[in-house]
């Protein structure tokens, strides 16, 4: 519905909060070929920590660090990134912060990523979000589809900023960033390589 979860929105408020989850199935290269399993994705690099920092609210210091040592354990450039599955809350304060935060790792190259936020069409499922988003990137890689922000209105402060307003897009991607960032301080970002 339009008063529903609209990350990056000038009109933001605050997610709303939703049920769900999903399982990602991680496995070696040896147990895939035994098995003879057809992977999706690979993922390339992990960057991850826990600062305890607010019970709420994210500390651009850590979110940075998540980021840029998902990219740096993948053996990648920022500018090798194809597209960010951010974790777009629609709070003020996380989604300001994590556009700062991108823009900080990013650079003037933000500006060519598209980037979207998948709560606002599923709503914020706390414990369960960082694994759908997951299985949200992994499947726009698979079938070349950017998944939309929906109900969005452009907020001045973010301007130069493709979020993938309001409708799906054909783009096919091989380098997805994935972000989730927790209560309590805790952030997980993840590229993913499609195969």
């Amino acid at each position: 519905p339009k008063q529903a979860s609209r990350p990056f929105s000038k009109d933001r408020k605050g997610f709303v909060l939703s049920e769900g989850g999903a399982v990602i199935v991680l496995a070696s290269e040896e147990a895939i070929i035994a098995n003879g399993l057809k992977p999706k994705a690979e993922v390339l690099g992990i960057g991850w920590n826990s600062d305890a920092f607010h019970f709420t609210a994210p500390n651009p210091k850590t979110i940075n660090e998540a980021i840029s040592q998902a990219i740096e354990d993948a053996e990648l450039k920022p500018a090798d990134i194809d597209y960010v599955n951010t974790h777009g809350t629609s709070t003020p304060k996380g989604d300001a912060t994590e556009i700062q935060c991108l823009r900080d790792v990013f650079g003037d190259h933000l500006q060519s990523i598209p980037i979207s936020s998948n709560k606002s069409q599923v709503g914020h499922t706390l414990g369960g979000s960082s694994a759908i988003e997951a299985v949200f990137a992994v499947e726009s890689m698979q079938n070349g589809v950017l998944l939309p922000t929906i109900n969005h209105i452009p907020d001045p402060s973010f301007e130069g900023i493709d979020v993938v307003p309001n409708r799906a897009r054909h783009k096919k991607t091989e380098l997805v960033l994935s972000n989730a960032f927790g209560f309590g301080g805790t952030n997980c970002c993840v590229v993913f390589r499609g195969v």
